[in-house]
């Protein structure tokens, strides 16, 4: 079963972005939370940052597409290290969204998806959860089995 639990606004909005191809993850939640963290363990994982911080989402061809305002392209905060630079995709195509404010409500959730312009894209709970930058890997690689 699947269920729509937010909607998110075209434009700029605070989260981070990187992308596996043109696979883009979204990355969401309150600052300090560990957005800029989880893209730097994904970029070790072989993902290339688009955006840390601010992304812009537009909608074109029938897709998402986030990007970062220009003034931080090829920038990520590390905290406690500071403002690193690094090689960046210009943009990618929105295919899952983290939200890192929330934490699975089971072990086996239902399926979410959160709508973005007239699109929805599948998301995922990321608060606690163990191994999520690999999970995040093999979801974008793989998909879910389905039921």
């Amino acid at each position: 079963m699947t269920c729509v639990i937010e909607k998110i606004a075209l434009g700029h909005c605070h989260a981070t972005c990187v992308c596996f191809d043109d696979k883009a993850i979204l990355i969401r939640g309150a600052s300090g939370v560990g957005k800029s963290a989880l893209a730097l363990q994904l970029m070790g994982l072989g993902a290339q940052l688009v955006a840390d911080d601010q992304v812009i989402l537009d909608e074109q061809t029938g897709a998402i597409i986030a990007h970062c305002p220009k003034p931080l392209v090829g920038l990520v905060e590390v905290r406690g290290v500071g403002v690193l630079k690094t090689p960046c995709k210009v943009c990618a195509t929105v295919s899952l969204v983290v939200d890192m404010d929330t934490a699975p409500c089971k072990r086996m959730p239902l399926h979410y998806m959160v709508e973005i312009g007239s699109h929805h894209v599948e998301a995922i709970a990321g608060e606690g959860v163990l191994n999520l930058p690999m999970a995040v890997r093999l979801l974008t690689l793989y998909g879910r089995k389905q039921s």
